[in-house]
């Protein structure tokens, strides 16, 4: 599958650098990838005709990605083609100038790839790159895999363990084919509409890198806003949302934490935000509700935690849906800032009656098993519409991903599709259709995951677990991402 990247013009970089020592291929996984080519021999050095000056060059600070530059003596489209001699190959794409710079990644470590550059369907350069070995922290870190999944061709994954904290993407195998370091713990991560990766961490931080590992967004606590942000962050239509909380009291002075969400625009600048203060509408400040509990004690002592928004997403048109877990629902609200009716509740649903009122929907299920909702995370939407929520629930049912369609004329909500894991994972967690049909689903705090086929409700055909050195971690695996790369 072919990756479309936009890339930054810059200058030609005459520059050289040392490649790491060659594997044996003969014995390593292939990269999934775009374009399956003959086997072809990889050149031994860099070449070009006349007009055309091209280099690539190990990145100074990562193993696996090369920054190549292509000089060109008139404009034209430019074609990347990076290839091993197993016939795998991936082709990145740079539009028309004459100064195009992209950066190859995706690959495996210690293995020879060749590269070729086509302007307007004529090669005009080619040569060869080797990736060294990932860092010698990540190396400690096992990625052990059941089972076999050809669904996808690799899985986003946060790596939080003691001192050294990654985001990686590893091939079904469990082969490490991209990384990045980072700073702290990633509380979340998503890879967005324009093939970049956001992330939230420690509360206090949301930010965006390309895989090239550019930095193109960031903004903090203290100096961007105010209140501590949490769980989940999403960027759709150039503006970047997260989850946040703050503390309030009731008539009889009880302290509870009810959450909202920030709004920034692509250049960082805070442009509205949300309370769900302002949209109680019937639920009462009490400390009766599903599971209410103490998640804040540190940033806001004694106080209760009474909604715990978990998850936020945002549709092409701009409309959000929050995930509160003590709730046991999903909040739909007008998400576009521009909009007069901005913040605007459009529905709820509760997938049960703990906070004393009625929700927009009445649940249903066509699939068997219960027709609600205990302590859900992470809402989305399918393609076709198709409200999916990872539904936790509690010891000893199992936990479970649930996909509903939704009536809103008629006010139900019908559960058509449901994938149960082997346990109860209480923490966090993730699900994602697959391209297939099937189930990814996120057990956070076993640091594992599982896929599914569409028809298997209870049975899973895959199980990677991630292991850190001495079985430590930081926080909780919260998510993992299926890439089509």
């Amino acid at each position: 599958m072919r990756v479309l990247i936009s890339v930054a013009l810059m200058g030609v970089c005459a520059c050289g650098g040392k490649a790491g020592e060659v594997a044996d291929t003969s014995s390593q996984a292939t990269v999934p990838g775009a374009t399956v080519t003959s086997t072809t021999s990889i050149p031994t050095t860099t070449t070009s005709v006349e007009g055309v000056e091209a280099s690539c060059v190990l990145q100074d600070d990562n193993n696996l990605r090369f920054d190549c530059i292509v000089s060109l003596s008139e404009p034209g489209g430019l074609e990347l083609t990076a290839y091993d001699e197993e016939g795998w190959a991936r082709t990145f794409e740079s539009a028309s100038s004459t100064e195009h710079a992209v950066t190859l990644w995706g690959l495996l470590k210690q293995t020879k790839y060749g590269w070729r550059a086509v302007v307007d369907g004529a090669e005009v350069a080619s040569g060869s790159v080797t990736t060294k070995n990932t860092p010698a922290e990540l190396r400690e870190v096992n990625f052990s895999v059941e089972g076999e999944d050809t669904s996808t061709d690799g899985f986003l994954i946060p790596v939080n363990c003691p001192g050294d904290n990654f985001l990686v993407i590893v091939n079904p195998d469990g082969d490490v084919l991209w990384y990045e370091p980072l700073e702290g713990s990633i509380e979340v991560m998503q890879w967005t509409d324009d093939e970049t990766f956001l992330m939230l961490a420690d509360r206090a931080q949301v930010w965006e890198v390309n895989p090239a590992g550019d930095e193109l967004f960031r903004v903090s606590r203290g100096s961007d806003f105010e209140l501590p942000v949490h769980h989940d962050a999403f960027k759709r239509n150039g503006y970047v949302y997260a989850l946040n909380g703050d503390s309030f009291e009731n008539d009889e002075g009880e302290e509870f934490v009810l959450d909202g969400f920030y709004v920034f625009d692509e250049a960082g600048a805070l442009l509205a935000e949300w309370s769900l203060t302002d949209h109680l509408d019937g639920i009462e400040l009490t400390g009766e509700g599903s599971g209410m509990g103490g998640f804040w004690g540190h940033v806001f002592p004694g106080a209760l935690d009474f909604s715990h928004a978990n998850g936020i997403y945002v549709d092409e048109e701009g409309d959000i849906y929050i995930s509160f877990r003590w709730f046991d629902g999903v909040y739909r609200v007008e998400g576009d800032p521009t909009a007069p009716d901005f913040g605007e509740v459009r529905w709820r649903l509760f997938g049960s009656n703990d906070m004393g009122v009625d929700g927009d929907f009445t649940i249903a299920t066509d699939v068997g098993g219960e027709a609600n909702l205990d302590g859900q995370h992470h809402p989305g939407l399918t393609a076709e519409g198709s409200l999916t929520v990872y539904d936790n629930r509690r010891s000893p049912d199992r936990t479970r991903t649930v996909r509903m369609e939704l009536d809103e004329e008629a006010g139900v909500a019908t559960i058509v599709e449901t994938h149960e894991l082997p346990k109860t994972c209480d923490v966090q967690g993730g699900y994602y259709v697959l391209p297939d049909g099937g189930a990814l689903a996120t057990c956070p705090g076993d640091m594992e995951f599982y896929t599914f086929a569409a028809d298997e409700p209870d049975s899973h055909r895959y199980k990677m677990e991630v292991e850190c050195p001495d079985s430590g971690r930081t926080s909780p695996m919260a998510r993992v991402i299926p890439m089509e790369l």
